[in-house]
């Protein structure tokens, strides 16, 4: 499967997804770490030993259980769209379940670069710029899949 796709000015970049067990793993932790406070309220529940530590461990596990899915959906589904619309070039990152805050740039006097990736060796990743403005990709291309990109951005989408 190749890492990206452009259909209607919208360039779609997919993640390289790691290997199943890993992904198992992930889900198995977030989901672990939603059930483990729900267990210890029920527990507290019948026991009748309610106290604050509770509502603590409803923080805690919850906001790790986020970030496990969170990572895990990333991992499995996860895409970058850039809409390259006729005034402004929208991000959005794609979890599929949810998608993060978008971003938007004018499209007028852009520059699209690849940089390397910091991550990654032997990887670059998108950097669109306007001015002081940037949106940069974290999905890592390799050499060829980034000069196939260059020029199809450059044909398909600032044409």
């Amino acid at each position: 499967m190749t890492k990206f796709q452009i259909e209607n000015k919208i360039l779609k970049l997919h993640v390289e997804a790691p290997k199943a067990i890993y992904r198992y793993l992930m889900f198995f932790f977030a989901f672990i770490s939603f059930i483990v406070p729900l267990i210890a309220f029920v527990t507290a529940l019948w026991t009748g030993k309610f106290h604050a530590g509770i509502f603590i461990s409803f923080l805690f596990f919850g906001f790790i259980g986020y970030y496990l899915l969170r990572s895990a959906l990333w991992n499995t589904y996860g895409t970058e769209e850039f809409h390259f619309d006729v005034e402004n070039i929208i991000y959005i990152t794609d979890y599929k379940k949810f998608k993060e805050k978008v971003r938007t740039i004018p499209r007028q006097n852009i520059q699209v670069d690849f940089v390397p990736c910091r991550r990654e060796k032997d990887k670059y990743v998108l950097q669109i710029n306007h001015g002081k403005e940037r949106i940069k990709s974290v999905i890592g291309l390799s050499e060829s899949e980034k000069n196939e990109l260059f020029e199809r951005i450059k044909q398909e989408l600032l044409a």
